[in-house]
């Protein structure tokens, strides 16, 4: 609304918001004082657009059924018509529960078109591999080139932008292949997923978000290569979701702004008698339970969980 020539917004004048500090604007464009929607639907009314890793899901299904407790809810976005939802983050808690026959799933609903919705994906520090072996049986399997790689001058590795590469394979001596996928995303994840099933065979794997070489040196006794994946959109990731193609476990990345961690809903809400909205009733109320008890705390800085 126009006073005087000046704009408002939220009882403020908009030239104040404008000339604040960075950080006071990123508190308006979060909503800091609305709460993230979290919602409980039919746990086989999620799609998924990637594949659980087994041993983890096994993992996670002990822990929850001996705590009682689902600590985070899961991420998921509305998939615009083919099922109730797409499932976004949290694949081997979502495995974990249907195990534990949990009849209903919490998830964190978000808006996968929000600006603030960013996809990427991990990178893979690999330990204890044969990667002289493992080169050649890609490149019997795939187009893999090796090429010159760029770093800077920390030493982080610097992935190609071309969208027909699948992978980068990075050997600690700094050498480099590609491994090329023309085609479109269905090919390029063919090749992410060939890539992941070798590297996966005899070697230990962890994610990671950088590619500092010395860094992943110091890290990983055993590093043997890293590998960096091609990136894929949004629109990809639904359109392949919709057609039943799922990614491997962990290569995906989604930063969800205010993700929703340690809610810890007790596993029972989620299983035994009771309809969908009588279940979405106790929610309510016990997300109002920890507004009165003052419970809820939101970090405006990026943080690290030593042990979660």
């Amino acid at each position: 609304m126009a006073v005087g020539g000046e704009h408002e917004r939220h009882g403020e004048p908009f030239d104040t918001i404008r000339s604040s500090s960075p950080l006071e604007r990123e508190r308006v464009a979060l909503e800091i004082g609305k709460l993230p929607k979290l919602v409980l639907i039919d746990t086989d009314g999620l799609l998924r657009h990637e594949e659980p890793d087994p041993d983890i899901s096994d993992e996670l299904s002990k822990q929850i059924g001996e705590s009682g407790i689902l600590k985070n809810p899961l991420i998921a976005t509305s998939d615009h018509g083919a099922a109730s939802h797409i499932l976004l983050d949290g694949v081997n808690r979502h495995e974990a529960l249907r195990r534990l026959e949990a009849r209903f799933t919490l998830i964190q609903e978000v808006d996968i078109d929000s600006d603030g919705i960013v996809l990427s994906t991990w990178n893979h520090a690999v330990e204890d591999l044969d990667m002289k072996t493992a080169v050649d049986d890609l490149t019997a399997r795939l187009t893999m080139r090796p090429f010159s790689g760029r770093f800077t001058e920390s030493g982080d590795f610097i992935p190609p932008g071309d969208e027909e590469i699948a992978g980068c394979i990075v050997l600690p001596d700094g050498s480099c292949y590609g491994i090329h996928a023309p085609g479109g995303p269905r090919q390029r994840l063919e090749a992410v997923t060939a890539i992941a099933d070798r590297i996966g065979w005899t070697s230990k794997r962890d994610r990671v978000s950088y590619t500092n070489m010395n860094d992943l040196k110091k890290h990983y006794p055993g590093f043997s290569a890293l590998v960096c994946f091609g990136q894929f959109s949004k629109t990809d990731i639904m359109q392949l979701s919709i057609e039943g193609v799922r990614f491997p476990c962990s290569i995906t990345r989604f930063c969800v702004p205010k993700r929703v961690l340690s809610f810890n809903l007790p596993l029972s809400l989620l299983q035994g008698e009771g309809t969908l909205e009588e279940k979405r009733i106790l929610l309510q109320l016990h997300v109002l339970d920890k507004i009165r008890n003052r419970k809820i705390k939101f970090y405006e800085e990026p943080t690290f969980y030593f042990d979660d």
